[in-house]
């Protein structure tokens, strides 16, 4: 019997949106992190599925963190 090698999941090899992976990593759903942010969670949603997050929302998100 082999044995593979335990590879531990990194969130960061597969979400490559920014405000995506540090909810993720900070264990918060996209609730939580509307409400720290005084958003909607549809505005988080749409942060998350973009090409591009702007520096200024990236530092509100670290800062709530």
């Amino acid at each position: 019997m082999l044995e593979e090698e335990y590879i531990p999941f990194d969130p960061a090899n597969y979400v490559e949106n920014p405000v995506a992976l540090a909810r993720i990593q900070a264990h918060i759903t996209r609730e939580e992190l509307a409400q720290r942010l005084g958003v909607s969670k549809a505005d988080i949603a749409k942060i998350e599925h973009s090409a591009k997050v702007k520096d200024k929302m990236l530092a509100r998100v670290k800062a709530v963190l």
